[in-house]
């Protein structure tokens, strides 16, 4: 009682804190855990006259809300709770570690199994990486990659360099519509059918750190190393020299698709900072921040996480690294959502295994993300039970399906589902569900199972 009386009173204490604040600055100016590597964004090609700059920081907006207190306020029907006291027997949960919090509309805090056990979320975290997303980008904000020369354009020979500057766009393929062809097609477009000088990329963006500290070696199986020039997810190839220096490798492969599109290059290719003697010639655009974030979320992609953590870093502090990004989340989550630091936050992904938060952690964020201005976007944008993402196939029954919106996440030792749910007699759901311990034990049915039990409340 003593400690439930703390908390709430440290939370009035923050609110008002905050609500102190003021809530008028304008957003900044524009920028192992399995994933989906299937997006294909239609290339836009943009206007460019000046390399973008780095936006001078502002204050991070206020949006304190209060979430849920942690008790059950009213005794759940004998049946319902027999229910669900039959699942927290189930021997599946036994032998592992669970952290869990369940909060039902009209009824509190419901299931609270060790809620504040710090565990590995795996790709939970990238609940963590969206929240500060949407407090630290603007909703136009895209990732771009620009073209530049040092050269001069006669008779189809430009006579200088090609730059290609990366902005860290994670969507970026070898073929389709936003691609390398793509770009090399733009350039021929442009008439030019030879480049009488090198392909340089700049990869300066972002720091040249491969993975975050917590990524083993056997993890880079099925994520690849970080960089502002990436290519396929950089997840395609796995020997050595690629893995430390992808950018060069992908450099060798753009000249490649420019042969195939009948652009000849006779200076080789190189890495480094662009010239400041360089023109703009075009940019291409991936997708807008909303299709960005579902795709993340939904899909759970690894490296759009990543490339998001990288981006704020160096729009909040001039430095495209990690540890700035993971730093500039955790202020503006700590800062404008008024919830406090907890646990380790190592990746944007989830696919660290040093990263660590609790039950209770993931359910306090998802109920105050609920009450910001563009909580319902964030809710649309997790996957849905039976019909989208990950969560296509759970969940998936006649009376569950479109019911759950979560997030899920697999790494070894580690398994998660949090995010929101709609009971059949209409009630809302916040929940967090997170189980570490022994792969071969560990099961994502037995959370699902409960779940559903939840759900199918009809009262």
């Amino acid at each position: 009682m003593v400690r439930r009386i703390r908390w709430a009173v440290a939370l009035a204490l923050v609110a008002a804190a905050c609500a102190a604040r003021a809530t008028t600055a304008e957003p900044p100016q524009s920028t192992g855990s399995t994933g989906s590597s299937t997006a294909s964004p239609m290339t836009t090609t943009s206007p460019m006259s000046t390399l973008a700059t780095l936006a001078t920081p502002i204050p991070w907006p206020a949006g304190c809300a209060r979430a849920q207190p942690d008790v059950a306020t009213t005794t759940p029907a004998p049946a319902w709770a027999a229910a669900i006291a039959t699942k927290l027997a189930d021997p599946r949960l036994a032998g592992n570690d669970f952290s869990i919090s369940i909060w039902v509309d009209g009824f509190g805090e419901i299931v609270s199994r060790a809620p504040d056990r710090l565990l590995m979320p795996a790709s939970n975290q990238k609940l963590w990486t969206a929240a500060g997303i949407q407090l630290s980008l603007p909703p136009d904000f895209t990732f771009r990659t620009q073209v530049m020369t040092t050269g001069t354009l006669h008779a189809g020979v430009l006579s200088g360099d090609l730059y290609v500057i990366g902005g860290g766009d994670p969507t970026l393929t070898t073929t389709g519509s936003h691609s390398l062809d793509s770009l090399a097609a733009e350039i021929k477009r442009r008439g030019i059918d030879r480049i009488a000088g090198r392909v340089v990329i700049d990869e300066s963006r972002y720091d040249t750190t491969r993975t975050p500290s917590g990524w083993e070696p056997w993890q880079l199986a099925f994520v690849g190393p970080i960089s502002a020039f990436m290519v396929d997810w950089n997840n395609v190839r796995k020997e050595p020299e690629f893995m430390n220096d992808p950018t060069r490798a992908n450099a060798q492969r753009f000249v490649e698709r420019l042969a195939k599109a009948k652009v000849e290059v006779t200076g080789g290719v190189a890495v480094a900072t662009v010239s400041n003697d360089a023109t703009p010639l075009f940019a291409v655009d991936s997708w807008p921040l909303p299709k960005l974030l579902n795709f993340m979320l939904s899909e759970s992609d690894n490296m759009m996480a990543e490339s998001f953590v990288r981006e704020i870093g160096r729009r909040r502090t001039g430095v495209g690294s990690t540890p700035a990004g993971l730093a500039a989340i955790d202020e503006a989550i700590t800062t404008s959502l008024c919830l406090s630091t907890e646990g380790i936050n190592d990746d944007g992904s989830g696919v660290s295994h040093y990263s660590t938060h609790s039950a209770h952690y993931w359910r306090h964020l998802l109920e105050i993300v609920r009450a910001q201005p563009w909580g319902a976007q964030f809710e649309s944008e997790l996957a849905v039970s039976g019909k989208t993402g990950t969560m296509a196939t759970r969940l998936n029954g006649p009376t569950l399906a479109g019911r759950v919106h979560a997030k899920t996440g697999t790494v070894r030792g580690g398994r998660a589902l949090s995010g929101y749910a709609t009971t059949i007699g209409g009630r809302s759901v916040v929940f967090s569900i997170i189980g570490n311990g022994d792969d071969t034990k560990l099961t994502t049915k037995v959370m699902d199972e409960l779940v559903e039990t939840i759900v199918s409340y009809e009262g």
